[in-house]
């Protein structure tokens, strides 16, 4: 908790995503931490009395939001985010969010990246994501 809330100062973390980048993560301050910490818990308490509140895929949801980072284009960011959602990768070998049995049952013939529940849950906890990420893809 301490390095969450950025008691720790020039801490440094890192964490490899399954397309063999490493991510270089920025320490957050303290308030900006809490912040966080509190829409996580306000939306963990506010889970199971609305379907809006569970329209959010982390996958999906951080493709959708990079992708708008990248060309601020609403259209182009959806898509990256539909082919994340119906993908079937086979080279990582797990199939894509939208292929997900709880997904599958939950969300029978809707789509929830189409809904305004999904671009605000998306906005709302990526908010920050971009200004403390720095990307690498790893050689070899």
């Amino acid at each position: 908790m301490k390095a969450a809330t950025g008691s720790q100062e020039g801490s440094d973390y890192f964490y490899i995503d399954k397309k063999n980048s490493a991510l270089h993560l920025a320490p957050l301050g303290a308030e900006v931490a809490q912040q966080h910490l509190d829409q996580l818990i306000q939306w963990y308490v506010n889970a199971m009395q609305s379907k809006e509140s569970l329209m959010f895929f982390p996958e999906s949801s951080l493709s959708y939001v990079e992708a708008l980072h990248k060309k601020e284009d609403e259209l182009y960011a959806l898509g990256k985010a539909m082919s994340v959602w119906k993908q079937k990768n086979k080279s990582y070998g797990y199939p894509g969010e939208g292929e997900d049995l709880w997904n599958t049952i939950s969300w029978v013939d809707e789509n929830p990246l189409a809904t305004q529940a999904f671009h605000d849950n998306s906005h709302t906890f990526w908010a920050n994501w971009m200004d403390i990420v720095t990307k690498k893809v790893l050689e070899g």
